[in-house]
């Protein structure tokens, strides 16, 4: 291989503390054609003078030095307006990537003109630990889209590496809502849309979850930040849909696992927010408020419709879990029992199933729902049902 063939964009803010070792783990790659560039948004520590003491020392790094505070996904963006090389990836300014990362996944993408993009497994490291593996996106752009949507593994495509054909389409996060996911997820999405995502099942990124993290400082704070940002972020990814190869039906179902997706984002985020009352799915987007699956769904093939029954059942668990904390025992009994009847594997809907059956006084039901949630997760505790019960 000649030539420069990978871009690796570097966007930097406050990393004095380990930008030291992601060059490194940069200018360490096997694939030695490579541009290490480096935009560091404003910042108040030595990023800049450690990035150019690097530069002095190896003529593939660029460095550039924000005047204004641009943001990570601004930043990103200027980033991505700069690659000229055939395949290029941002690394995330406080992980580390094996020296055979960006060898590995070229390779795998030269073998496949057809893909636009490879990632691999990522391993957490720091307050999280665990292996993440990587999930292939293949097929028509419906499948695809519906893989990211609703499929039981996403990987972390976020982290891949990408042929500039899709850089040069204009492939870009948009700036919607101020920082946060809803940043980050429609750039995903519109990947996963482009064509092929390769899964390559070997560890070779390692992802830093610490304190004081850019992406720990993207949880939002209060409800309006939420809806705001999940409203931008339905907007982006219902252009996304409409833009899709693919017929009108096959469109209204991937509405339709968009609005699962969203909504149960969103409960998730109610939940932690500690919030009475849920948000109507219309508030999210005018789009949501027709909420019926669509006769496509059942048509299509045995693993998405698995995976829309699955994902109705984890919305439908997370809804009857918060009627079931506000005491609306008949709400949270009819939603749950469906969610269980959509999915008899969800540990968690049958063991709170069971909880609410007790408070209705229906005990011996409560003791075989908490028996048969135990069988799948021998973890779930019942207060007021001893383990004979």
């Amino acid at each position: 291989m000649s030539g420069n063939l990978v871009t690796i964009s570097i966007p930097a803010w406050q990393s004095e503390g380990f930008i030291d070792r992601t060059l490194q783990c940069a200018r360490n790659q096997t694939l030695t054609d490579l541009v290490i560039r480096v935009s560091i948004d404003l910042s108040e520590d030595a990023t800049e003078e450690i990035c150019r003491e690097h530069a002095r020392d190896d003529r593939r790094i660029e460095v550039i030095s924000q005047t204004e505070r641009l943001g990570w996904a601004g930043n990103a963006n200027t980033l991505l307006d700069r690659v000229e090389t055939d395949f290029g990836f941002l690394y995330f300014h406080d992980d580390i990537i094996d020296p055979r990362y960006s060898e590995v996944l070229v390779q795998a993408l030269v073998a496949r003109p057809d893909a636009v993009s490879a990632h691999c497994d990522l391993e957490r490291f720091g307050d999280l630990s665990g292996v993440l593996p990587a999930q292939s996106y293949e097929g028509s752009d419906t499948t695809r889209i519906l893989t990211f949507l609703i499929g039981p593994e996403t990987g972390t495509p976020l982290r891949s590496m990408i042929r500039r054909a899709v850089t040069d389409a204009g492939l870009r996060f948009p700036i919607i809502a101020g920082e946060g996911p809803w940043r980050a997820w429609p750039f995903t999405m519109r990947l996963v849309a482009a064509g092929p995502a390769l899964a390559i099942p070997e560890v070779l990124y390692r992802r830093w979850h610490r304190p004081g993290s850019l992406t720990g400082s993207w949880l939002p704070p209060t409800l309006s930040r939420v809806i705001e940002g999940q409203r931008r972020q339905a907007e982006v990814s219902l252009a996304i849909i409409e833009a899709a190869d693919a017929t009108e039906g096959e469109k209204e179902l991937m509405r339709y696992a968009l609005y699962l997706n969203m909504i149960t984002v969103t409960r998730r985020q109610e939940d932690r927010l500690g919030c009475h009352e849920l948000v109507d799915p219309t508030v999210v987007s005018d789009a949501f408020a027709v909420i019926s699956m669509p006769e496509e769904a059942g048509a299509r093939d045995a693993e998405i419709g698995s995976w829309i029954r699955r994902a109705q059942a984890h919305l439908l668990f997370l809804e009857g879990r918060h009627e079931h904390r506000r005491d609306q025992l008949d709400g949270a009994a009819r939603k749950l029992q469906t969610a269980v009847d959509l999915d008899p594997l969800n540990a968690r809907a049958l063991g709170n199933l069971a909880l609410v059956r007790l408070k209705q006084g229906y005990r011996e039901e409560a003791g075989t729902l908490a028996e048969r949630a135990r069988a799948l997760d021998p973890s779930l505790t019942f207060p007021g049902l001893s383990q004979d019960d």
